[in-house]
């Protein structure tokens, strides 16, 4: 997930399934119409659990038609108040280039604290 690419080498191999979906530049390819790819509906998502550090927002998310990690995603943003977040209609767990997420972990209670962590120390807070 994510950054797995770097540990391969200068590659863009990954474990993502973006491959699938994505083609080098200058390459034409027919989309796949038999599968659908398991992205989340940005449209459709559940706030479960969220923790506001500084400006930092640390939230978990379900994704109730999303297949990867039964739908659920822990993303860390910046620059969004959890009344902003619960008031979105829709959340993308992509990165963007312009949007508010800087981290994705891995929807677990260890991926929890490492987000809780991440939020620390770009806050400059110590562990209470």
């Amino acid at each position: 997930m994510g950054l797995n690419f770097i540990a391969r080498g200068h590659g863009l191999e990954h474990s993502c399934d973006c491959s699938r979906h994505t083609s080098p530049i200058g390459a034409i390819r027919k989309p796949d119409i038999t599968t659908a790819p398991p992205n989340p509906n940005p449209l459709n998502f559940k706030i479960e659990r969220v923790k506001q550090m500084g400006i930092y927002l640390g939230v978990l998310v379900f994704y109730p038609d999303c297949t990867n990690f039964e739908g659920k995603k822990i993303i860390v943003l910046k620059g969004v108040t959890e009344t902003e977040l619960r008031n979105m209609r829709q959340l993308d767990p992509h990165f963007l280039e312009a949007g508010p997420i800087i981290a994705r972990f891995r929807p677990d209670a260890q991926g929890w604290e490492n987000a809780l962590c991440l939020m620390r120390i770009l806050s400059g807070k110590r562990r209470a």
